[in-house]
């Protein structure tokens, strides 16, 4: 149980060290023979493959992992695997999948009261929203998390969500919003020390403050995000990084006088992001880097590249956002609340039914003590009555014989 708790608590900041104190505590559970601990073991590989992005890895440790939870009928810890394979499926642009899996989850959660990943899943299904351009409906999920979120007081859990939030708000172009958003995320961050996650924050933050064209500052906070993203050896910040990095030179490049501003540093930057976007095999990073680099090519009047690198952006984007996925990704949702109401619908029409089943039972039961009590009364009636006239009778002839005395 140590090993386990140690490694998935340093999986933040070393996967390495993270993966050696799993390994250590599978080979402990092995030796013990415990099945349950051998699927706690996988879980904390799993946890620390997705942490790094090797995605592919980490779903065949949860595949494992909900197979040895199911059996031991251990719900708690399946819904927490359930939940990280969700995300894997969603990093992926497998949607779809996601929100089987999420939907599963909020059910599950619901069932057995555990608001955390309740809340967790409805972020989640925010994230989905957001990948779709639908950031209105993906803020709607975020809210639902947060209020979760809150009930726990969860300091991380509230601050990751607000970071969802702040990203919606600054695709929405609603940029002071997504300011005060991040800075709040970030200031959740700082009181509980989470240096990778305030990384990923200020990644995002330094997007929204190129856009409100404070470029030195922007560039000045990405720079920092990406040393900070190679220290941890975290991949998937530092893809996202790097593409963000791409952008803000983009859109500092024609303002601001600075010898690692140009667009072809922007060029190195988004193609280092796609390369690594690739390798961890993240969708949506890639549709970023794409759409970034057809940009980049077609200021550098480089216009065969750029129409490449549009077509392979256009192809990746309808794959994670076209209508058919939209249309799915709707009716699923559409498929969860109906089935949550006929849910409902059933436990209220079988609590009619049984309380109508008690009233008639009670009419039942008190008829037959009503007609059990007569019987009894009548009985008890007609031996007294008995009993008198027979002690009259007996009174009579001791008296008709006294007559006859006289």
């Amino acid at each position: 149980k140590l090993l386990n708790n140690y490694a998935r608590v340093i999986r933040f900041d070393s996967t390495d060290k993270a993966m050696s104190y799993a390994d250590d505590a599978l080979a402990t559970a092995r030796k013990l023979n415990a099945e349950y601990w051998i699927g706690q073991s996988l879980y904390s590989k799993g946890m620390i493959y997705s942490k790094s992005g090797n995605y592919q890895q980490s779903i065949q440790y949860f595949d494992s992992t909900k197979q040895i939870f199911s059996k031991l009928n251990k719900t708690a810890s399946l819904i927490g695997c359930l939940s990280y394979e969700a995300e894997i499926f969603k990093n992926l642009g497998k949607y779809s999948n996601a929100i089987d899996i999420f939907h599963e989850v909020i059910n599950l959660s619901e069932k057995t009261g555990n608001i955390e990943e309740e809340g967790i899943a409805y972020g989640d299904i925010g994230n989905i929203y957001g990948d779709i351009e639908m950031h209105r409906e993906a803020i709607d999920n975020y809210e639902k998390g947060l209020k979760s979120f809150r009930k726990l007081n969860d300091t991380l859990y509230m601050g990751l969500v607000i970071d969802n939030i702040g990203y919606s708000y600054n695709n929405l172009k609603e940029y002071s919003r997504a300011k005060s958003e991040y800075d709040t995320a970030i200031m959740f961050y700082n009181k509980i020390n989470r240096s990778d996650a305030t990384a990923w924050a200020e990644g995002n933050l330094a997007l929204v403050l190129a856009n409100l064209k404070k470029y030195n500052e922007a560039w000045a906070m990405i720079k920092q995000t990406i040393e900070t993203a190679k220290e941890k050896k975290n991949m998937k910040y530092l893809t996202a990084n790097n593409i963000v990095a791409a952008k803000i030179i983009m859109l500092a490049a024609d303002s601001i006088r600075n010898k690692e501003i140009n667009y072809k540093s922007a060029l190195q930057y988004a193609e280092t992001g796609l390369t690594q976007a690739k390798e961890i095999g993240n969708i949506k990073q890639q549709s970023f880097a794409l759409q970034f680099l057809s940009e980049i090519y077609e200021h550098l009047k480089n216009y065969p590249k750029a129409f490449e690198m549009q077509k392979k952006y256009i192809s990746i984007r309808d794959s994670i956002s076209g209508s058919n996925k939209i249309q799915e990704i709707a009716i699923k949702d559409v498929q969860f609340e109906n089935e949550k109401r006929e849910t409902v619908l059933k436990t209220e029409s079988e609590a009619q039914i049984k309380r109508q089943k008690i009233i008639k039972n009670t009419i039942v039961y008190g008829a037959a003590i009503l007609l059990l009590s007569s019987v009894v009364l009548f009985i008890f009636y007609k031996r007294r009555k008995d009993a008198q006239t027979q002690q009259q009778e007996t009174e009579l002839k001791a008296e008709i014989s006294d007559i006859e005395m006289k």
